[in-house]
């Protein structure tokens, strides 16, 4: 049986274009050329690391990745940590098929720390991650530099790192952060800089009516730009609300 809405509207647009907040993205990367297999030697001792998609605290001998490789986009950086000490490899021309790339030299170029810190309280972790880019734009080709990823509970978090504070391959670097506290998700994100905390918009919201013909959704508290909802129809045009994003953008 057909359910017809007791009332409300839908409105569609048309012809839209992009605005102040969804510019056009272009895709500097260049077409994709193929993919590098990528074997790590000489792994030295660390206690973190980051090379392409895997991060943690022990790097093995011959460890294995892979990488898809674009025309504008054939960069490997290796991020090693050992204490207070940096330290960094870059294998700048890729080729398609397997790759050998010893690490029994590396970089002494000088290198900065950052310690990132959540002094509050942290549910199944937190997803952080800096880009070094090749040039001037936020939507340069890039290299990932660190990844920092839990899934455990904590009160609060700290971890350090370093970016190379003069290395030619990058122009700037860009970060995102993301943690639940348990109610709410905070995601942070940043073209130019690294992220060393967070800030949390403290913004409250409400649904007055569990019906989508007499929705009423409100938010209040600190200034935002984005107000998204996202939510199923069911029954007699009852909905479920599957989530709520508060967005404050610099542009």
């Amino acid at each position: 049986m057909e359910t017809v809405p007791s009332g409300g509207t839908l409105t569609s647009y048309n012809d839209v274009v992009p605005g102040l907040f969804s510019p056009v993205i272009t895709d500097e990367k260049g077409a994709e050329t193929g993919t590098a297999k990528i074997t790590l030697t000489d792994v030295p001792a660390v206690d973190y690391f980051t090379a392409n998609n895997l991060y943690g605290k022990e790097l093995l001998e011959n460890a294995q990745t892979s990488k898809t490789l674009y025309e504008n986009q054939h960069l490997l950086y290796v991020y090693l940590k050992n204490g207070d000490e940096g330290l960094y490899k870059i294998e700048n021309n890729l080729s398609i098929g397997d790759n050998i790339v010893s690490l029994s030299s590396v970089s002494l170029g000088e290198m900065i720390m950052h310690t990132f810190v959540e002094n509050e309280k942290i549910v199944s972790g937190i997803e952080y991650h800096v880009e070094g880019h090749m040039g001037t734009s936020a939507t340069s080709p890039s290299a990932r530099v660190y990844r920092m990823h839990t899934n455990t509970d904590a009160e609060s978090i700290q971890f350090s790192f370093h970016t190379p504070t003069d290395e030619p391959s990058f122009d700037h670097y860009s970060s995102y952060v993301r943690l639940f506290d348990g109610e709410r998700t905070f995601i942070q994100s940043d073209y130019y800089q690294v992220l060393t905390g967070i800030n949390k918009l403290d913004v409250n919201f409400s649904v007055a009516n569990n019906k989508l013909s007499e929705l009423e959704l409100s938010a209040s508290g600190a200034p935002f730009d984005v107000l998204q909802t996202s939510f199923a129809v069911y029954g007699n045009d009852n909905f479920l609300l599957f989530g709520i994003i508060i967005q404050r953008m610099t542009i």
